[in-house]
C-alpha cells in the first residue's frame, strides 16, 4: 500500500492519516444487481486508489459482470447521446431510437445508480407523440 500515490481527496481522508493499515486486504461483498457473492481484491483495490485515484472509501457494488454490463449501458447511452445532439430534429419523430434510448436510461437504475428523470420522461414524452 502506498498512501502517496492515493488520490488528493484520498490524501485528506482518516484512512491516510490515522488508519494503521499497512495492506490492501481482500473484501467480500454481495453483487447489488444479481446478489452473487464477490470479492473486491487487493490487487483490484491497488488499481483502483493507486493508479486510477479513485476515492478511498469507494467500494465495489457489483460484480464484474453487472459491472462490465453497467459499462455497456453507458457506452450505449453516450452513443445515443451524441447522435441526438446531432440530428436531434430527425430523431424526435423516430419511434425506434426513442424507445430504444429509453429502454437504456430505464435499465440503468437497476444497478443501484440514479436514474436521469429529466430525460426519461422526455423521451417518453416524445414516443408518446409518435404514435
Amino acid at each position: 500500500m502506498d498512501r502517496e500515490k492515493w488520490s488528493e481527496s484520498s490524501k485528506r481522508s482518516f484512512a491516510y492519516y490515522g488508519s494503521s493499515m499497512t495492506c490492501y486486504e481482500n473484501i467480500s461483498y454481495r453483487c447489488t444487481k444479481c446478489s452473487q457473492p464477490s470479492v473486491f481484491t487487493a490487487e483490484e483495490q491497488k488499481i483502483a486508489y493507486e493508479i486510477r485515484k479513485e476515492y478511498i472509501w469507494k467500494i465495489k457494488t457489483l460484480c464484474s459482470v453487472c459491472h462490465s454490463n453497467l459499462e455497456l449501458l453507458r457506452k450505449k447511452d453516450k452513443q445515443f447521446q451524441e447522435e441526438w445532439a446531432k440530428n436531434k430534429g430527425a430523431l424526435k419523430a423516430d419511434y425506434k431510437f426513442l424507445c430504444a434510448w429509453l429502454e437504456i436510461l430505464e435499465d440503468v437504475p437497476s444497478y443501484g445508480k440514479k436514474a436521469h428523470f429529466s430525460m426519461i420522461n422526455m423521451l417518453t414524452r416524445l414516443a408518446h407523440e409518435c404514435v
